[in-house]
C-alpha cells in the first residue's frame, strides 16, 4: 500500500482479524466501503512476491488511521494477530497517532485479553448487533482520522515555523558578516561548560507482565546533544531518550528481548529547560496524549502542554558543529543493576 497522504479524503483503517473470521470481515469491509472509509486487508493490499510481514508492519499499520482488531476465539490463537496486538507495536501505534480499535464477539472473550487491553473500551459486535453497532464503528474510525490528521498538520506546521526562524537568524548573521553574536558565543559556551558533567539514568525493563528490573547508567550528558532535536524529533519526551539510549549497545544489551518499560533522566530536560533549548507548547485537549508533561485546568476543560525543542537548540547544534565541539559518540557506563 502507498502511503496516505495526510490531506487524504478517506480514513484508511486496519482490519485485524483471523482467517477463520473472514466472512464478517468482508462484511465489515463492505460496510465500512459504503461510509468513504477505505478498509486495508492483507489478503487484498499485498502484491504478489511482497514479504507479507513488511507489508503489515512497515506498510500496512503504521500508515493507517487506526487499526480495527476483531477478537474471536480464533483470532487469539492466530500468531499474526498476536503480533499485531502485541504491547510494543501498539506504543508504536500510539506514537504515531494511529487509533487502536478492539471489538470482541462475544463477552466472555474480553476476559482471555492482556490487561492492557482488558483496560480499553471493547465493543461487543458480532452478526446479531451488526446493523446496531455500525454506525458507532464508522464514527470512532473517522474520528481517528480527525485526530490523526490534525496532529500531522501541527507537526508539519512546527517544522516549518523552526526552519523559517533558523534561515532568518542565518540571514542576519550573515548580512553582519559574523556567524555568531557576541550574546550567543557567550551563552553557548556557558551552556557547553555546564554541561561538561556525568548523570546517572535509571531504565525500566519489564521482562513481563508481573516482573519488571531497574538499570543504573552513568552517561556524559554532553554526549547526547548530537543526538537530540533530529529533523523526526522534534518533542523532547521520554521516548526520544529512548530513542537515543538505544543507539548504545550497552543499554541494547540491557533490554534486549524485554520491553523498554521507562527511563529516568530528569536534570537533562531541567538543563534544556532552563538554557531555554527546549519549551512548552499547548496542545488543545482532544489532540494531545495521556502522557503530556504538563497539565493544567482552565476555562472548563483539560489544557496540555508537550516539550518541543526551540530554535535556539538548532542554533547551538550548529555552534558546536562550527567549533567542533560535537562528541563522537554516546558516552555511556553500567553503574549497577537492581531488581
Amino acid at each position: 500500500m502507498n502511503s496516505p497522504s495526510p490531506f487524504k479524503r478517506k480514513p484508511w483503517v486496519f482490519l485485524s482479524h483471523s482467517s477463520s473470521d473472514k466472512e464478517f470481515i468482508e462484511r465489515a469491509a463492505m460496510a465500512l466501503k459504503r461510509f468513504e472509509i477505505e478498509p486495508w486487508l492483507d489478503s487484498e493490499e499485498i502484491r504478489h512476491g511482497q514479504p507479507w510481514l513488511d507489508a503489515i508492519f512497515e506498510n500496512g499499520i503504521p500508515n493507517c488511521d487506526c487499526t480495527l482488531v476483531y477478537l474471536t476465539e480464533s483470532s487469539l490463537q492466530s500468531a499474526m494477530v498476536k503480533k499485531e496486538i502485541d504491547a510494543s507495536v501498539l506504543q508504536k501505534l500510539k506514537d504515531k497517532g494511529v487509533g487502536f480499535l478492539p471489538y470482541v464477539s462475544t463477552e466472555q472473550i474480553r476476559e482471555q485479553l492482556r490487561s492492557d487491553i482488558q483496560a480499553i473500551q471493547a465493543p461487543l459486535w458480532n452478526l446479531a448487533n451488526f446493523d446496531v453497532l455500525l454506525p458507532r464503528v464508522v464514527a470512532e474510525i473517522w474520528r481517528s482520522f480527525s485526530e490523526r490528521t490534525s496532529l500531522i498538520v501541527v507537526k508539519d506546521e512546527r517544522t516549518a515555523h523552526l526552519e523559517a526562524e533558523l534561515e532568518l537568524v542565518n540571514l542576519k548573521a550573515a548580512l553582519s558578516g559574523d556567524i555568531f553574536t557576541e550574546a550567543e558565543e557567550k551563552d553557548f559556551r556557558y551552556i557547553w561548560e555546564k554541561l561538561n558533567r556525568r548523570d546517572e539514568i535509571i531504565i525500566a525493563v519489564r521482562k513481563n507482565e508481573d516482573t519488571s528490573e531497574r538499570h543504573t547508567f552513568s552517561v556524559g550528558v554532553r554526549s547526547f546533544i548530537p543526538l537530540l532535536a533530529t529533523p523526526g524529533q522534534l518533542e523532547f519526551s521520554d521516548d526520544s531518550l529512548s530513542d537515543v539510549l538505544l543507539r548504545s549497545e550497552i543499554i541494547r544489551q540491557c533490554v534486549k528481548k524485554h520491553f523498554f518499560s521507562s527511563v529516568e533522566f530528569p536534570m537533562l530536560g531541567n538543563d534544556l529547560i532552563t538554557f531555554g533549548l527546549v519549551a512548552s507548547e499547548w496542545r488543545p485537549a482532544e489532540r494531545a496524549s495521556n502522557e503530556s508533561p504538563m497539565l493544567r485546568r482552565g476555562f472548563g476543560r483539560s489544557a496540555h502542554y508537550d516539550l518541543v525543542y526551540t530554535p535556539k537548540m538548532f542554533r547551538f547544534k550548529y555552534w558546536l558543529t562550527y567549533r567542533g565541539l560535537l562528541p563522537p559518540e554516546l558516552d555511556v557506563m553500567a553503574v549497577e543493576n537492581s531488581a
